[in-house]
């Protein structure tokens, strides 16, 4: 638990439930009144000034510049941080990503020497297409690079349990608690790549010492039920991953949902929602002088699910679920607003 502590006594804070308390409990605290000023300054000259923008998370700094003369912006409030507070950057972490040009060595060349004269001290600062910020990998080409690192060491940590040669149920158990959680945090945020389902296929074969394509992929998560080991799905450990963060942190889904369905009833015909792709929701009246006769919906038989307060022997009937919205709509909620940040520079203090 924490507590303040004043002229009257001792106050109750919060509780801290996860985490893990480094050297003095003050110090976290003294970080932050050291370097909130900073970050007061820097949206005093920067984002006030439509420069662009600067996050922090504890001492980690990212920020999104309309242009890299901008740079220079930056520099005065690090330098002042140097002189004030003695937080000085790590140059071998700092990375500079241009974004909306295709890096080559022509535009490492020219942005190294603009720095090399206008802040000197920056000059080693790397200019790469792509860096990892927060465990997640950004930059222009970091769709090609987002999880490459983390199957490399999947694929590395599988055949480590392998080589052990201990029985089914021994790896399995292994390959769950070690080899699994690995795409728990990027999975958070972003989906893995499709091809995945191929690797974790040949990693399974290889982790029971079973012939190449022997069992489909599915089948390995049902062998339990046979008296095999008890393997997770790869797939569905990374969507649990992505709901639970969603419902960890993102509200008013209700509303949005609401507003997403308005904009659907405007952008499209009546045809369109009776097509199976969208149904109309309770409560939003359709446009009738536009109705022509529906098409049969694919999707009209009933479904059966456990009941919540009954025994799972039985069984109660459920509406079928409403279809799935098309993209159309989506689209037409894009902003219309240019992209104006066209370099990311991270810096770790």
């Amino acid at each position: 638990m924490t507590f303040s502590m004043d002229s009257k006594g001792m106050h109750f804070l919060y509780y801290i439930w996860s985490g893990v308390l480094q050297g003095d409990p003050m110090s976290a605290t003294l970080f932050l009144m050291c370097l909130n000023p900073f970050l007061e300054h820097f949206d005093q000259t920067l984002t006030r000034a439509t420069g662009g923008e600067i996050r922090a998370c504890a001492d980690d700094l990212g920020a999104a510049l309309r242009n890299f003369t901008f740079l220079k912006h930056l520099y005065k409030v690090f330098a002042l941080a140097k002189i004030i507070a003695n937080l000085n950057l790590k140059p071998n972490k700092c990375k500079i990503i241009p974004t909306n040009v295709e890096i080559d060595d022509d535009i490492v060349t020219f942005l190294k020497s603009w720095i090399r004269e206008n802040i000197p001290e920056w000059e080693t600062f790397q200019v790469v297409s792509h860096a990892t910020y927060l465990g997640f990998v950004m930059g222009p080409k970091s769709l090609m690079t987002q999880w490459s690192d983390v199957i490399n060491k999947y694929a590395a940590r599988t055949r480590a349990i392998a080589a052990s040669h201990c029985g089914p149920a021994l790896s399995a158990f292994s390959y769950n608690f070690t080899a699994i959680p690995l795409f728990g945090y990027r999975a958070q945020l972003i989906a893995p790549p499709p091809s995945l389902s191929n690797k974790e296929r040949h990693a399974l074969h290889h982790l029971l010492h079973l012939p190449p394509n022997a069992l489909e992929l599915n089948w390995f998560f049902h062998l339990h039920t046979f008296g095999g080991p008890l393997i997770k799905s790869l797939s569905c450990f990374c969507r649990a991953s992505l709901v639970r963060a969603s419902l960890s942190t993102v509200t008013g889904w209700d509303t949005q949902l609401k507003q997403l369905q308005r904009t659907a009833q405007n952008c499209l015909s009546a045809d369109s929602w009776f097509s199976g792709f969208f149904s109309p929701p309770v409560g939003i009246p359709l446009p009738l002088s536009s109705i022509s006769p529906a098409p049969a919906v694919a999707s009209a038989r009933p479904q059966l699910t456990p009941s919540a307060s009954r025994p799972p022997s039985c069984w109660k009937i459920l509406p079928p679920p409403p279809p799935r919205l098309p993209v159309g709509p989506l689209l037409a909620l894009r902003s219309k607003k240019k992209p104006t940040n066209s370099l990311v520079s991270i810096a770790y203090l």
